[in-house]
């Protein structure tokens, strides 16, 4: 797979009214594709010519450990896609930047994902507790029945969520 050229840069005309500025990041599509990377400076926190925080930034290491990260996110994504025979498009790229539903392939990031959002709705500990115990058993009943950790999203079907069932009823 041919590695994607990628850049960051702030945009200026956009500073809030803290005279902070976004930092975005171009995946070099034909045309461009630009995303947010969600962190905001100043304008003399960011150096152009090597599109990073200045490491006078409180924060440098930390934000700059997550632009790399970034990167890494959008040529993992693009290896996962040509691997799975999938066509590698903006769109494609877009949708899993912004953790929409087609970047869910298996079951274990889709019940992490609802852990996750349970835990930004504020649920008490208890109910969070049992969402938490949940997926362990699902982890344990996936090694235990099929020697996996994980199990595509396509492959659930009603006889999966029987033996699931029944499995529950044993250990419970």
């Amino acid at each position: 797979m041919k590695t994607i050229k990628t850049a960051f840069y702030l945009i200026e005309s956009k500073t809030n009214d803290k005279g902070e500025a976004p930092v975005y990041f171009r995946i070099k599509f034909k045309p461009a594709l630009n995303l947010s990377t969600g962190i905001f400076l100043k304008p003399n926190d960011w150096d152009k010519n090597k599109q990073k925080i200045k490491s006078k930034h409180s924060r440098s290491f930390e934000l700059n450990k997550k632009l790399k990260q970034c990167e890494e996110k959008v040529q993992e994504t693009m290896e996962r896609l040509s691997s799975n025979g999938d066509q590698v498009s903006r769109e494609k790229i877009k949708m899993i930047w912004q953790n929409k539903s087609e970047e869910i392939l298996f079951l274990m990031p889709l019940v992490d994902y609802f852990i996750n959002h349970k835990t930004s709705i504020k649920y008490r500990d208890n109910t969070l507790r049992n969402y938490k115990s949940f997926k362990k058993k699902l982890e344990h009943f996936l090694r235990y029945r099929y020697s996996l950790s994980d199990v595509r999203l396509n492959n659930l079907n009603y006889d999966f969520i029987i033996q699931f069932e029944g499995f529950l009823s044993t250990i419970i």
